[in-house]
């Protein structure tokens, strides 16, 4: 048995590990025809070749996990696992059914394809991880490819300007904001699993994570992921990192801090500095812009009338209006919310909403309530997914997020989740033993 389990356990690894890249990497887009037009921006590829290609990837990820998934449920301990996950899988059922209503069937089942893609990716990893040894396989693909993203989009912004990398206006391959969610989750994977574990491929990436992901969080003009990577960052140093690195630190920045001052005794370097970031956060906008957050609240006003329509069951996924087009920013289209929360709201009314929040806080709830005589490396393994989970919902606050799209942010969420779903399941056999020995020591 023991032999056959170590089998079903390499397979899934290497199907867990081709899923991670094919997932990550394939997850460009083709500048929009009017963009081409009015800038100038050139597609990569052709968009018949990028859409053959994210095709034939998501298929062969798709096929290799129900595989695995399929493997798995022949397993005992999988069938338990599968009880902690039925609040996500009736919202991904309620999803498909939303197909049957929604006014563009063939856009609601794609992305509903895509969110599905990441919980079964959730499912598989949840029931395949066993040790930190997994820990640290996962995440050292996870940062890597994602370092290999960033560095990808510098090197096309510096020599290919052409492809429209890491700019807003004339985007294309990766919209800045994807570019920004992965820049910044790929240096806090990096920082956290330095802190905690000091993997040796931690070591050797945590340079080269700075050295790329920094420069595209600030190329890419994401505001909101600057403000989330920096607050992250802080909360994981000071909780992960050990007391004598943080003195060494604190020491150099003191040092810094007394050098400077004494070259710049008029401290004029400063107001420069206030200038520069006040020019970069303003990002040519007007303060009533910068004020309804890049005209977010107009769109979250268009979103609540539109949800009012359809209070119950939604628009269908991924769908936010009862003909599939909204008028807002001046243009028809398909809009996102632009918040994770209305977007599930408006496409799946309040029944898919509570179903969705109930899914999501699972992990939560598990890795709040796990028994404290686990090792102290997992206690700070759960402290850092509670962590990205936070990270997860704040950065939902002003972007579709695990909702929209596969993206890289998609994969990092399902590995996320999967291991804060296999807290859950902990929790819930350790509550279960707890009670049965409570139970004898009674009848006792």
């Amino acid at each position: 048995m023991r032999k056959r389990e170590q089998q079903i356990f390499g397979i899934n690894a290497t199907i867990l590990i081709v899923s991670i890249w094919l997932l990550m990497i394939f997850t460009f887009s083709p500048p929009e025809d009017w963009k081409q037009g009015m800038y100038g921006t050139q597609a990569i590829m052709s968009p018949s070749a990028i859409k053959a290609l994210k095709l034939v990837s998501r298929s062969i990820c798709l096929g290799l996990l129900c595989f695995a998934t399929f493997r798995l449920l022949r397993e005992p301990r999988s069938g338990r696992m599968t009880i902690v996950f039925l609040p996500v899988l009736a919202f991904t059922f309620w999803i498909f059914a939303s197909v049957y209503w929604s006014p563009l069937k063939t856009v609601s089942l794609q992305q509903a394809i895509s969110f599905t893609v990441s919980i079964i990716l959730a499912f598989v990893f949840a029931n395949s991880w066993r040790s930190c040894k997994d820990t640290s396989i996962y995440f050292m693909h996870l940062c890597g490819v994602l370092i290999l993203i960033s560095t990808g989009l510098l090197f096309l912004y510096i020599f290919a300007p052409q492809y429209g990398a890491l700019t807003k206006q004339a985007s294309g391959m990766f919209h800045s904001t994807t570019a920004g969610a992965s820049a910044s989750l790929g240096l806090l994977c990096n920082l956290g699993m330095f802190g905690i574990y000091r993997f040796r491929w931690s070591i050797w990436l945590l340079l080269p994570s700075i050295a790329v992901h920094v420069p595209v969080l600030i190329l890419a003009g994401n505001r909101f992921s600057i403000l989330l990577t920096m607050l992250f960052a802080i909360l994981i140093v000071l909780a992960f990192f050990r007391k004598h690195e943080l003195a060494v630190f604190a020491m150099a920045t003191a040092v810094i801090g007394v050098v400077y001052l004494t070259v710049d005794t008029k401290l004029k370097a400063p107001d420069f500095a206030v200038k520069k970031v006040e020019t970069y956060t303003m990002q040519g906008q007007s303060k009533v812009q910068f004020r309804t957050i890049s005209g977010r609240t107009e769109m979250w006003d268009v979103m609540w009338r539109s949800y009012q329509k359809s209070p119950w069951i939604g628009h269908g996924y991924f769908v936010t209006s009862e003909t599939g087009r909204v008028f807002v920013w001046d243009e028809w289209g398909n809009w996102t919310a632009h918040n994770m929360y209305l977007q599930v709201l408006v496409t799946t009314g309040l029944i898919g909403a509570m179903l969705f929040l109930v899914g999501m806080f699972m992990p939560i709830m598990g890795l709040m309530t796990l028994d404290r005589t686990l090792t102290k490396q997992d206690q700070l393994l759960y402290r850092l997914l509670l962590l990205l989970i936070l990270w997860f919902a704040s950065w939902g606050l002003l972007n579709s997020s695990v909702v929209g799209p596969t993206q890289p942010e998609s994969v990092v969420f399902a590995l996320v989740y999967g291991l804060g779903m296999r807290a859950s399941y902990v929790a819930w056999v350790n509550r279960e033993v707890s009670q049965a020995k409570f139970a004898t020591t009674a009848t006792a």
